[in-house]
């Protein structure tokens, strides 16, 4: 069997340090939730959730329209397209999905 060295007491004998500028954390966990925009060629919704935002758009789609494209673009504020694929002051938000609109569509409650 092997002897297990008996183990040795520390003594510490530092000087207290010197008072050292602290840096701020910064954490990112109060960032505010995205703006999702759903736009269609005869309208638009947004909202903070990207299926709300579709079931808005989709609200303003007629029961006898044809199925159309609807682009989904996602951005840090609520914002309003000037048309399809068009935004104010060439502010592009950045495109997050494709999907159409489709016949027949009710609200559930």
């Amino acid at each position: 069997m092997k002897r297990i060295a008996a183990k040795k007491r520390l003594t510490l004998t530092a000087e207290p340090i010197e008072a050292t500028p602290r840096i701020p954390l910064t954490t990112h966990w109060n960032v505010e939730a995205p703006w999702y925009i759903a736009v269609h060629h005869n309208g638009y919704g947004a909202h903070r959730d990207p299926a709300q935002a579709i079931l808005l758009a989709q609200e303003s789609v007629p029961m006898t329209a044809k199925r159309s494209q609807l682009l989904i673009y996602r951005h840090h504020s609520e914002i309003e397209p000037t048309g399809f694929g068009t935004w104010p002051d060439g502010d592009q938000p950045a495109l997050v999905g494709l999907t159409n609109t489709h016949q027949g569509w009710i609200r559930r409650k």
